[in-house]
């Protein structure tokens, strides 16, 4: 048996939210195309799929460093809303806060708060979501068969290091490298 917290959430809130910036047309590996919109709805699904990504236990150190990601400062959350699991893995950097999300909602109801753009990365169906929560937050949804694994990031303005980029800054560029190590 696996612990679980429950948590008490207006909808599903907790499983997504989205990013800013762009991609790069040029790269290879992640092709853009046009905004797609996603809604929120009833979960129609009994006996959702287990999530079967943790990022704490499968990304290894050497890549949250490649990042400029401190893998000391990361910390496991599990949380579970009826038959909606939530695995995170959260870094609070002194500039910016980054999640790696694994949730079992299924991804036509992961609801979206701002306009997505569609992409693929290392052949597998994502949603990059410019400025989702604020105008300086960024998520990348890539699907699973489970639900989606989901690269979360908000600067955190006033921090020791002072960010001046933006949220989606290398959020491509982290979901090509942790692609691969997800299993469906």
């Amino acid at each position: 048996m696996r612990p679980r917290a429950v948590v008490v959430v207006l909808g599903v809130g907790i499983l997504l939210a989205g990013c800013a910036g762009g991609a790069d047309s040029d790269d290879q590996t992640a092709q853009v195309d046009p905004p797609v919109s996603t809604s929120l709805v009833a979960s129609t699904v009994a006996g959702l799929p287990d999530v079967t990504f943790d990022a704490c236990e499968v990304i290894e150190d050497s890549v949250f460093r490649q990042f400029g990601l401190d893998p000391t400062r990361k910390t496991r959350e599990e949380t579970s809303v009826g038959e909606k699991d939530l695995v995170a893995c959260r870094i609070l950097q002194p500039d910016r806060s980054i999640s790696f999300f694994a949730q079992n909602v299924p991804w036509e109801e992961i609801p979206l708060s701002a306009p997505a753009q569609s992409m693929t990365i290392n052949g597998r169906e994502t949603l990059y979501v410019p400025d989702s929560l604020t105008e300086d937050s960024c998520a990348l949804l890539m699907r699973t068969s489970f639900g989606a694994v989901i690269i979360d990031t908000f600067p955190r303005r006033g921090g020791t290091n002072g960010f001046t980029g933006h949220a989606c800054d290398g959020v491509v560029e982290m979901a090509e490298a942790i692609e691969p190590l997800i299993t469906d």
